[in-house]
C-alpha cells in the first residue's frame, strides 16, 4: 500500500481521486435503480428495457464523435466541471420524468442528452492522469484511479439493494445527482497540469476543422493494429457485462433467492466481484510486468472474465454464483490496469485526449448492439444459452483483435 500512499500525498492526485470516487458511487447507483426500474415496470418486455439502455449507449457514441475531437483543444478541467453540472441536473429530471401516465417518451428524450455529456469526462480524465505523474508510475495510479469505479461498484449494489428496497428508485437517483455536483465543485478547486500542444491543422474553423482533429485521432488509432485490436477486445467484454448487469442478473437473483430478496442478492455477487478485481488490481498495480506481456495479460482480461459470467448466469445455487463472481473479478484486473498503460505508452500526448475518446466509442459501441440482440433474443433462446452464445460471441471477438494486433503491433522497448 505504501506505494498507493504515496501517490496520494500529491494534493491534486487526492482531490481528484476523492472526487471520483464519489461520483463512481452515484453512478454505480443509477445503473441498478434504471435497471430495477425498468425491469419491474416491464417484466414481460425485456426489449423496453434494452432500448432504453441501448439509446444512452448510442447517444455515447454520438458524443464521441461530434464532442471528442476536441478534447486535445478544449481545456480539460472546464470540460470535466461543465459536464458534472449538466449531469446533476439531467440526472435529477430522470425520477420526475419516469411516470406511467407519461409513458417512456419523456424519458428517451433526457436520455440521449446524459449520454453525450457521459461520453466526455472519463476520456478527458484518461487524458490528463499521465501527466501527474512519471511514467514508471503510471501503472499505480491506474490501479489506483481503477479503484474509484471499483470503490462504487463494490458498495452500490448493496446501498442500492437497501434504498430501491426501502426508500424507491427516486432517492438513488437523486443521491446520484448530488454527487455529480461535489464532483463538480473537486475539480473547480484544483489545478492540472498544461495540456500538450496541438498542432493547428490547415482549417482554422469550422467544419473542416473538427474534421481534421477527427481524423488525427481515428487515424492513429487506425493505423496500429495493436490498439484498435485491444480496443476491439475491451468493447467486446464490456459489450457482454452490459447485458450481463442489466438483463442477467437481475433474473439470477430472483431465479436463485426468489423476488423479495433478489435486488439484495445481485448487489452482493456484484460486490463479492468488483471486491475480487479491487484486490487484483493492487497487487498488479505495484507488480513489475515486462511490456511484452501487458497485450496478452489485457486478452486475458477480456476474455476469461466472460467465461466466468456465464458460470455465474448458469450457477445451481447461490453459494456457487458466489464463487465464479469472486474469480470472474479477479480475472477482470489486468483490463482495469494494463490497457491504459499501453494507450498511454504508445500516444503522444497531443493526441491523447482523442485516442481516449476514440478507446470510448470502441468500448461502448457494441454494449447497444448487445442489449439490443439480447432483449429480443432472451424471450426466445432462454438465460443460459443466451448468455453462453453471447459469451462465445466476446471471446472470439477479442481473440480476433489480439491476433491482429500481433501482425501490426507497434514496437514496445519500455519495460516497467
Amino acid at each position: 500500500m505504501q506505494l498507493y500512499l504515496s501517490l496520494l500525498r500529491d494534493r491534486r492526485v487526492a482531490v481528484i481521486w476523492l472526487g471520483e470516487t464519489v461520483n463512481a458511487f452515484g453512478s454505480a447507483l443509477t445503473f441498478w435503480a434504471l435497471a430495477w426500474l425498468l425491469y419491474r415496470t416491464y417484466p414481460a418486455q425485456p426489449l423496453l428495457a434494452a432500448a432504453v439502455l441501448s439509446v444512452l449507449s448510442v447517444s455515447s457514441l454520438l458524443g464521441t464523435l461530434a464532442l471528442g475531437a476536441w478534447l486535445d483543444v478544449w481545456d480539460r478541467r472546464r470540460v470535466l466541471m461543465a459536464c458534472n453540472m449538466a449531469l446533476a441536473l439531467l440526472t435529477a429530471l430522470v425520477p420526475v420524468v419516469t411516470r406511467a401516465a407519461w409513458g417512456l417518451l419523456p424519458l428517451l428524450a433526457l436520455v440521449p442528452l446524459i449520454g453525450i455529456l457521459r461520453s466526455l469526462p472519463a476520456p478527458a480524465l484518461s487524458a490528463t492522469l499521465p501527466s501527474l505523474v512519471p511514467p514508471e508510475r503510471l501503472a499505480g495510479l491506474q490501479a489506483l484511479f481503477g479503484l474509484t469505479w471499483m470503490t462504487g461498484e463494490l458498495l452500490a449494489p448493496v446501498a442500492a439493494g437497501f434504498l430501491i428496497s426501502g426508500l424507491g428508485v427516486k432517492a438513488a437517483l437523486w443521491f446520484d445527482a448530488a454527487t455529480y455536483l461535489v464532483t463538480a465543485v473537486v475539480y473547480a478547486g484544483v489545478r492540472f497540469p498544461v495540456q500538450a500542444k496541438v498542432d493547428s491543422p490547415e482549417e482554422t474553423a469550422g467544419l473542416g476543422r473538427w474534421w481534421a482533429q477527427l481524423q488525427a485521432g481515428w487515424g492513429f488509432v487506425v493505423g496500429r493494429p495493436a490498439l484498435w485490436g485491444m480496443f476491439l477486445g475491451v468493447g467486446a467484454a464490456n459489450g457482454y457485462f452490459e447485458v450481463f448487469g442489466a438483463l442477467f442478473l437481475p433474473r439470477v437473483g430472483e431465479r436463485l433467492l426468489g423476488a423479495v430478496r433478489g435486488p439484495l442478492g445481485v448487489g452482493v455477487i456484484d460486490a463479492v466481484s468488483v471486491g475480487a478485481e479491487l484486490l487484483a488490481s493492487l497487487w498488479l498495480g505495484k507488480t513489475v510486468i515486462a511490456a511484452r506481456a501487458v497485450r496478452p495479460l489485457v486478452l486475458l482480461g477480456c476474455t476469461l472474465p466472460v467465461v466466468l459470467a456465464a458460470c455465474v448466469v448458469l450457477a445451481p445455487t447461490f453459494p456457487a454464483a458466489l464463487g465464479f463472481a469472486a474469480l470472474n473479478g479477479a480475472a477482470f484486473a489486468p483490463l482495469s490496469v494494463l490497457a491504459a498503460v499501453y494507450v498511454a505508452r504508445h500516444t503522444p500526448g497531443g493526441l491523447l485526449g482523442r485516442v481516449s475518446s476514440v478507446r470510448l466509442f470502441f468500448s461502448t459501441a457494441p454494449r447497444p448492439l448487445a442489449m439490443t440482440a439480447a432483449g429480443g433474443l432472451l424471450p426466445l433462446l432462454g438465460l443460459g444459452p443466451l448468455a453462453l452464445a453471447l459469451a462465445g460471441a466476446a471471446v472470439l471477438l477479442s481473440i480476433f483483435g489480439y491476433w491482429r494486433g500481433r501482425i501490426g503491433s507497434p514496437a514496445e522497448a519500455e519495460e516497467r
